[in-house]
């Protein structure tokens, strides 16, 4: 996939936080980290317009186009089925919008 389709008429919404990195996911279910590191203390919105994080898009697509043959989607039926575990996770793990449905 071009990163012109990733990024075009495109949001990225968080997903979860692991191994120092904010991972996001855009509305065409392209799955990307942005390292906490490079964040500081710079407020980061839920989701947002997809080429506001075009720099981490085109970084992780680059890495992944070059070292990785296999296909993503098996990665994407990893985390779908991660999500639909949610409701076991303990309420400090859980996403906000499980929490408040919830309470």
């Amino acid at each position: 996939m071009k990163l012109i389709d990733l990024i075009k008429n495109q949001k990225a919404t968080f997903q979860y936080y692991r191994d120092k990195a904010l991972w996001f996911q855009t509305d065409n279910g392209f799955l990307f980290p942005v390292p906490i590191d490079e964040v500081g203390t710079t407020t980061i919105p839920n989701s947002d317009k997809a080429i506001f994080f075009m720099r981490y898009i085109r970084k992780y697509k680059d890495s992944t186009d070059s070292t990785d043959s296999t296909d993503s989607s098996d990665f994407h039926k990893v985390i779908e089925n991660a999500s639909k575990e949610v409701e076991t996770w303990p309420i400090w793990l859980q996403p906000p919008n499980k929490v408040m449905a919830n309470s």
